[in-house]
């Protein structure tokens, strides 16, 4: 039987962590090791109790935040076991997950080895988002695969050292897809085995949620966009028709609320896209206040839900104050017409789920924030 080192990693999550450790002892089949990497936490992770203090834990601090990568590579590259397993603190596995791994280990071809990714972090309007659309790998998937998301992960310790593991990667995230390049490259396989199942529990605000998303995507939004091309028709097809495919899916669920928050990621990656254009001298200084201000005109009529969505993208810094003045150099000159790439929210005007949200959806979203106690997440500190 081969010696398994699981490894872990915290950062200001430590309630998470604490959970995490407790779980393995559901396991049927516990690891040899434990190392846990602090990715420098405010306050530093200690163990809570007898029970963690008698695991096989070797704790890692860093003195100041690395970010995912640096975090996992440190804890990888440590293990000591034949097999690592690598999860986040907030993935909880199936009883069986290490057990079923290990078996599908002993096949030579297969590299890396996972269960199917499903969302389990509440009932509010972000989580039931979240359990639509929020997974990297779709829970039915099952056989060879050419991802596998970094919430957790089995491998032999050789692979890892044989491959590099995420190589010359630096950036914070992103490592996931590093590794599997990696693994792919040398002639391994990817396999998800549907079996078993990776729960993600992190609860998120709709900020953090907005947040994470743009750190995800943004890389690939700007490798596709070309400022010096037709702005409006590039932003509809990578952004409005997606949107609009969701909105389909969320209005046949008549799960309403959830398309607040599909409008709110809308304007927050467009005023996040001005603010780094304008500073990259791609976009003129108040392209912002431009299209905030012709978002308003559409929204005018709806004044809670405008408010909150101001609210919104002041606390997530996607508004500026000249973005919000009433003389603002957007009022004239000459600029982006937003008001085609708006059209994609008309549809939502002129069925009434505006006036909905402004009755009905926008009390019961500012009930879920005063009832929800989110986790922290470490995307909302990222550029």
């Amino acid at each position: 039987m081969p010696n398994v080192t699981l490894c872990t990693y915290t950062f200001n999550d430590a309630p998470l962590t604490h959970c995490l450790l407790r779980s393995i002892a559901e396991w049927s089949r516990r690891p040899d090791e434990i190392v846990l990497v602090d990715d420098g936490s405010t306050i530093p992770f200690s163990l809570d109790d007898a029970y963690e203090r008698s695991l096989p834990l070797r704790l890692i601090r860093f003195p100041e935040n690395k970010g995912f990568t640096e975090a996992k590579r440190t804890g990888l590259s440590s293990a000591s076991g034949e097999i690592i397993i690598s999860m986040d603190c907030d993935a909880r596995l199936s009883a069986t997950y290490l057990e079923r791994c290990l078996v599908r280990l002993e096949q030579p071809e297969v590299g890396m080895v996972s269960g199917s990714r499903v969302d389990d972090s509440g009932t509010d309007s972000v989580s039931r988002y979240l359990t639509l659309f929020g997974q990297n790998y779709l829970p039915e998937k099952d056989g060879f695969v050419d991802f596998i998301p970094g919430h957790a992960f089995a491998m032999r310790r050789a692979v890892w050292e044989e491959t590099g593991g995420f190589g010359g990667h630096s950036a914070k995230t992103a490592e996931d897809h590093a590794l599997c390049a990696a693994v792919l490259k040398a002639g391994y396989k990817l396999l998800i085995d549907s079996g078993i199942r990776v729960r993600q529990v992190r609860c998120l605000s709709r900020h953090a949620h907005c947040r994470r998303l743009w750190v995800w995507l943004s890389p690939a939004l700007f490798g596709t966009f070309r400022p010096e091309r037709a702005v409006v028709e590039q932003l509809s097809l990578l952004l409005a028709e997606p949107m609009l495919d969701r909105a389909t899916i969320i209005s046949g669920r008549r799960d309403f609320t959830l398309l607040y928050i599909e409008v709110l990621y809308l304007l927050y990656i467009v005023l996040m896209l001005c603010r780094k254009l304008t500073g990259q001298g791609a976009f003129s200084a108040g392209e912002d206040a431009r299209f905030w201000r012709q978002a308003r005109d559409l929204l005018h009529s709806h004044p809670r839900l405008l408010n909150l969505l101001k609210a919104d993208l002041l606390h997530m810094k996607a508004l500026s104050p000249s973005a919000l003045s009433a003389n603002s150099s957007a009022e004239a000159g000459e600029g982006i017409d937003w008001r085609e790439f708006l059209e994609c929210l008309n549809g939502f005007s002129n069925s009434g789920l505006f006036s909905w949200l402004d009755r009905e959806g926008v009390p019961i979203l500012l009930r879920e924030e005063s009832e929800l106690e989110p986790d922290f997440s470490a995307y909302t500190l990222m550029e």
